[in-house]
C-alpha cells in the first residue's frame, strides 16, 4: 500500500512525508504535524499500521519517562500531553480545532494521563499519611512541610536576579497565569451548590471585580509588555518538561471530571503557597526600580490569595469533605501541585541562572 501523503486538503509542509518520516520524528513533534490534518481520519486509513506503531513508540517513552525518570522522554511526554491540552482549548478557527475530539488523541491522552497519575500516586502514598485531622488541617501541614515560597528561586530573585533574569521569570509564569481563569471556570461548572459563592467570589476578583483594564490577565500582561528591558525579545525562553508539567497538572485535572476533586486540592494548595512568594517577587521588582503599577498583579495577589486560600478551604473544601468521601483525591491533588511545583521551581532557579 502506498504511504505516501498527497492528498490536497493536508498541510503544505507535509504533502509530501509518509507514514515511515513521521515516526522518525520525536513523538511530540509528529503530533504536532498531525494535529493540523484536515482528513487525519483519511490518513489512518491509509496508513493502516501507524496508529499501532506511534501506540509503540509513546508506550517506549512513557517507560523512560516514568520508570526509568529520563529527562528528555519526561520532556516528550509532556509536550505532547500539553498539545493534547490546548487542543481542548484551541483557537476555533486554528487548524487543529477540527481534530479536538480525534479518538485517537483521547487513546494517547488516556494513555498518557494513567501512567503519570499512577507515579504520582506512588509518591503520594509514599509521603502522605493517613490522619483524623481536618482535611483543611492535612493541607495546610502539607504546604508547611514543603515551604514552596522558602524556595531559593525567590531568595535569589529578591536580592539578586538582575531586570533581564526577572524578565525572564514573569515569561516563565506567563501562561499559567493567564490560564488561571479558565481552570477557575472548569472548578464552577456542575460544583456543589454550597461551594458556588465562594468561586463566584474568586472569578469576580480574577475579573477586576468589573473593571476591564485591572482583570487579572490584562495585569500581567501589562507587565510583561510594558516591562523595559534591553533586547528582552532575545531571552531564551524556559523550556523544561518541568514547566509542561505544572501547566499539565491543571488541565489534567481540569478536563477531566473524575479528577475534580483532585482539582480542588491543586487549588487550595496554589492559594494557599503563593502569597508569601509573591512578596519576594515584589522585593526584586522594588530593587529592580520598577513601578508599582507594573507589578501590581503580584501586589494584588500577596494579599488577595490568603484571603482566597481561606475561603477554598472554609466554603469548599471543608463543606464538601463533610458531604462527600473524597479526602484522599483532594490531599492527592495539593500533593501533586506541591511536587509539580518544586520541580518546577528548580527548573526555573537553574534556568535563569543561565540568563546574563
Amino acid at each position: 500500500m502506498d504511504n505516501s501523503l498527497e492528498m490536497n486538503d493536508l498541510p503544505n509542509e507535509v504533502k509530501n512525508l509518509d507514514s515511515i518520516e513521521l515516526l522518525k520524528l520525536p513523538t511530540q513533534k509528529s503530533l504536532s504535524i498531525l494535529k493540523k490534518f484536515n482528513n487525519l481520519n483519511d490518513f489512518f486509513n491509509i496508513n493502516t499500521n501507524f496508529k499501532n506503531e506511534y501506540l509503540k513508540l509513546i508506550k517506549n517513552r512513557i517507560e523512560d519517562a516514568f520508570v526509568k525518570k529520563y529527562n528528555n522522554a519526561n520532556y516528550e511526554i509532556h509536550s505532547i500531553l500539553y498539545q493534547l491540552y490546548n487542543l481542548q482549548i484551541s483557537d476555533p478557527l486554528s487548524e487543529e480545532a477540527i481534530n479536538q475530539h480525534q479518538p485517537f488523541f483521547y487513546e494517547i491522552r488516556n494513555l498518557i494521563e494513567e501512567h503519570w497519575l499512577n507515579s504520582l500516586h506512588l509518591d503520594y502514598v509514599l509521603m502522605v499519611k493517613d490522619s483524623d485531622k481536618s482535611i483543611s488541617e492535612l493541607i495546610m501541614e502539607l504546604c508547611e512541610r514543603e515551604k514552596i515560597s522558602e524556595h531559593t528561586l525567590f531568595s535569589f530573585l529578591a536580592t539578586e536576579a538582575n531586570e533581564r533574569q526577572l524578565f525572564a521569570f514573569f515569561k516563565s509564569d506567563y501562561e499559567l497565569n493567564i490560564r488561571f481563569f479558565d481552570v477557575l471556570i472548569f472548578t464552577l461548572l456542575n460544583s456543589p451548590n454550597i461551594t458556588r459563592m465562594e468561586m463566584i467570589k474568586n472569578l469576580w476578583d480574577e475579573s477586576g471585580r468589573g473593571n476591564y483594564k485591572e482583570t487579572h490577565v490584562n495585569m500581567f500582561e501589562d507587565l510583561v509588555n510594558n516591562f523595559n528591558v534591553t533586547n528582552k525579545n532575545n531571552i531564551v525562553p524556559h523550556d523544561s518538561w518541568q514547566k509542561l508539567a505544572g501547566y499539565n497538572l491543571f488541565m489534567l485535572a481540569s478536563l477531566n471530571r473524575k479528577n475534580y476533586y483532585t482539582l480542588l486540592g491543586i487549588m487550595a494548595a496554589t492559594e494557599a503557597i503563593d502569597p508569601q512568594s509573591y512578596i519576594k517577587v515584589q522585593e526584586a521588582c522594588k530593587r529592580n526600580n520598577m513601578t508599582e503599577w507594573l507589578y501590581r498583579y503580584y501586589s494584588e495577589h500577596s494579599e488577595l490569595d490568603i484571603e482566597h486560600a481561606k475561603g477554598w478551604l472554609n466554603y469548599v473544601i471543608e463543606p464538601i469533605a463533610k458531604e462527600s468521601d473524597i479526602k484522599n483525591d483532594i490531599l492527592f491533588g495539593t500533593f501533586s501541585r506541591l511536587k509539580t511545583c518544586k520541580d518546577y521551581y528548580d527548573s526555573l532557579y537553574q534556568y535563569l541562572q543561565s540568563i546574563k
